[in-house]
């Protein structure tokens, strides 16, 4: 559209220029094709002895420049030839041939002014084809948006129906939901009196099988002491599992470690000695039974090294893991950790690293 307007403007304006210069061109030759011999000459006008001499003058100059061209053997004889000057009339432009000329262009400036007018007419038809295929479109659309819209309308009736009819049975089961919700409500008070006392007997039934759990479960706990500690011999120490419940600890394992490191009030993490493992193979532990384990048998201990425990400087830990499972299916842990005491020569606990689970 925004180009078909452009041509629009622009083709009528181009034309109008064409048109115009067409009109100038028509006229400048009706100026100048009337040669002067042709125009009238009032009745009192004389020729004047200047303007019938100025053609012999133009003669005269004429011979003298044809006779300095001539050969010498011509200025010999005592009469030259003289040629006759051409006539005025060849040395003027045929007028004919220029109103011929003008005529042409001017037929030329026509059909292009007529080529222009009918480019105008075509722009213009093609308008009017867009514009009805326009109006059709819209009428169209007018139709069938008249047509959604009684559809429309006819839904919106069939819809306030729809909703009346729903309207009247939300009332009716607003009513019934009332009612319902009566009857929930005691329902629901005897539900939460019932679930209280559910939940009241479940807590009993819970705490009273924890109870018994903590009551007949196995309980196994270990006991450090120090059999050897002289130089030149492996530090042993015993390692006491002992059973204190009332049912058998089952699938029992033990894993003792023994770490050389700096003194601390504190389990060490990681030693910067020799660290030996031992684990013991798992068996069943009755009630009221003992289970004792020696360890550092297979530690080798260099003399320097068992002088800096003697004398404070380095700390000989042994820590261990306790597995073991209960009869009701519960797996429980004892974790103890201790270290060598050089002036009292016996093992003591740390203040940390010592539970049971």
């Amino acid at each position: 559209m925004r180009w078909n307007r452009f041509f629009a403007i622009a083709i009528p304006f181009f034309g109008t220029i064409i048109l115009s210069l067409a009109c100038l061109a028509q006229t400048a030759p009706q100026a100048q094709s009337s040669p002067p011999d042709q125009q009238p000459t009032p009745a009192d006008q004389r020729p004047t002895p200047s303007s019938a001499s100025a053609p012999h003058r133009r003669h005269v100059r004429q011979n003298r420049a044809q006779a300095s061209t001539q050969p010498a053997a011509t200025s010999k004889s005592d009469k030259p030839a003289e040629k006759p000057s051409a006539p005025e009339s060849a040395k003027t432009s045929d007028p004919g041939r220029s109103v011929s000329a003008y005529g042409k262009w001017t037929l030329v400036l026509a059909l292009l002014a007529l080529l222009v007018v009918a480019g105008i007419g075509w722009v213009l038809h093609l308008q009017l084809e867009l514009i009805a295929k326009m109006l059709e479109e819209i009428g169209k659309s007018a139709k069938d948006t008249h047509d959604v819209a009684a559809a429309a309308q006819a839904q919106a009736d069939s819809t306030r129906a729809l909703a009346e009819s729903v309207l009247d049975q939300t009332k009716t089961s607003a009513r019934l939901a009332e009612e319902f919700k009566r009857s929930a409500d005691a329902s629901k008070a005897s539900a939460e009196s019932y679930a209280s006392m559910a939940n009241s007997t479940a807590e009993n039934l819970k705490f009273t099988q924890l109870n018994v759990h903590l009551e007949q479960r196995a309980w196994v706990s270990a006991l450090m002491t120090l059999r050897q500690f002289k130089a030149g011999k492996p530090i042993l120490s015993d390692i006491v599992t002992s059973n204190s419940g009332k049912t058998p600890a089952l699938h029992v394992d033990v894993t003792m470690e023994v770490l050389l490191a700096a003194p601390s009030s504190e389990p060490p993490r990681n030693g910067n000695a020799t660290r030996q493992s031992q684990d013991e193979q798992a068996r069943n532990l009755a009630p009221q039974a003992t289970m004792r384990t020696i360890v550092g048998e297979r530690m080798e201990m260099a003399a320097e090294d068992f002088k800096k425990i003697d004398d404070g400087l380095l700390q000989y830990t042994v820590s261990g893991v306790i597995r073991y499972d209960d009869i009701f299916g519960n797996g429980h842990e004892t974790r103890f950790c201790g270290f060598i005491d050089p002036a009292s020569k016996a093992i003591l606990n740390y203040k940390t690293g010592n539970e049971m689970t």
